[in-house]
């Protein structure tokens, strides 16, 4: 039988991924931090081992690194988890020898064990021998499947998931709140750390739309923790912003019925600064939406005239016609009534946020921004048309659905 060593430091992940490799024939040893991980390799004598990278006490980097200093593990493959938004992660992991990435966010246990297998392959003809079984990782293996049911996972996740972000909350006031310190960073790792915990357990239980939004809020609490000159008023508000839609999510009228992601959402950028607009791109692309570019707010009107857009994305300082006056013709034209505009620019004053306002805008970020914060703004924009749907029965049209 296979062996494979599960190093996950989220006790309900954890569990959940253990079980499906079990039910593969899988022996499974589950543990929940680097240290313990390190600590069980050479008595377990794993064949795979499947990596969070973000552990207490020892991290996924510092074991993997540790793995292929050691003759004895150099060959042994290693299937990494990472967040899907912070591409870096997985950049560092592959430089480090692991032997797969997948993005813990997005993907199921039934693709995981599909990878594994294709691993457990590939070593199999690497090897000419393969590792006896012994009584002591099947009985580990046995004691992780106690008492699991999805249906628990899932009263569990809705029970604890208001308290979470209630939590939340109050961690991301204190942390905008203080000065750069030892204990703001601690703070600011810990929102990370279960921002990125609430993705999983929602992944896991199929809440597509709340992982992918919780996705993307760690890894934007990650690029201002890396980055403390970064954090400026606008990153502030879009971290809560962030957390009180996810709150949204949960609302009692969403729990029967989750709200779906838009699967090809259509997004029109007007910018008529070519480095603004790549800026603009390059965030949308990090959140996986596709978008249409446009540098003429004229052209773009007519574009927007032909064709069904899900969000646009507006620069407010254009020549001809300014951004405020081409969301006002934009409100116009039929079906526009509702799509949401995010207004992008370096005019940050309340003046400006007010116009933005007053000709229809939804939102407003100042230049220069964070990639990962546009990300998370055009996020919450595309799926809180669908939350309205969903909570008033609105039959609102949409583009991407």
């Amino acid at each position: 039988m296979k062996r494979l060593l599960v190093i996950e430091d989220d006790r309900v992940i954890g569990r959940v991924y253990a079980c499906r490799f079990e039910l593969e024939g899988f022996v499974v040893r589950l543990v929940e931090d680097g240290v313990a991980g390190l600590a069980v390799i050479p008595e377990f004598k794993p064949d795979a081992i499947l990596l969070d990278m973000m552990l207490p006490k020892v991290s996924g980097f510092e074991i993997l690194r540790r793995l292929r200093a050691d003759p004895s593990t150099r060959e042994l493959p290693v299937v990494v988890f990472s967040n899907a938004y912070l591409s870096g992660v997985q950049k560092d992991a592959m430089e480090l020898g692991a032997t797969v990435c997948l993005h813990k966010g997005s993907t199921s246990p039934k693709q995981v064990v599909e990878v594994l297998n294709k691993v457990f392959e590939a070593a199999a003809r690497a090897r000419e021998a393969a590792v006896d079984e012994t009584e002591g990782g099947v009985a580990d293996s046995a004691r992780v499947s106690e008492g699991l049911s999805v249906k628990a996972l899932q009263d569990e996740f809705y029970a604890s998931a208001p308290g979470r972000i209630a939590c939340l909350k109050k961690e991301a006031r204190q942390i905008l709140a203080s000065s750069a310190s030892p204990a703001k960073d601690t703070r600011m790792t810990g929102l990370r750390r279960e921002l990125g915990l609430l993705a999983s357990n929602a992944t896991l239980l199929d809440l597509e739309t709340f992982s992918r939004v919780a996705e993307a809020m760690e890894a934007l609490a990650a690029e201002l923790h890396e980055s403390p000159k970064s954090v400026n008023a606008s990153a502030e508000r879009t971290v809560l912003q962030g957390i009180d839609f996810l709150e949204q999510l949960l609302s009692p009228e969403l729990l029967n019925s989750p709200v779906d992601y838009p699967k090809t959402p259509q997004i029109l950028v007007v910018d008529d600064e070519a480095i603004s607009r790549r800026a603009i791109m390059r965030s949308l692309q990090k959140g996986r939406l596709p978008c249409t570019d446009c540098e003429d707010p004229v052209e773009a009107l007519e574009w927007l005239s032909r064709q069904a857009f899900d969000l646009v994305i507006l620069d407010v300082e254009m020549p001809v016609m300014k951004g405020f006056e081409l969301c006002r013709q934009m409100r116009k034209l039929p079906g526009y009534a509702q799509v949401p505009v995010i207004f992008v620019t370096a005019l940050s004053g309340f003046e400006s946020r007010k116009s933005a306002a007053m000709s229809g805008g939804n939102d407003f970020i100042a230049k220069p921004f964070l990639f990962l914060e546009l990300t998370v703004k055009a996020l919450i924009h595309l799926v809180r048309i669908r939350v309205e749907m969903a909570t008033t029965k609105s039959p609102l049209f949409i583009a991407g659905a």
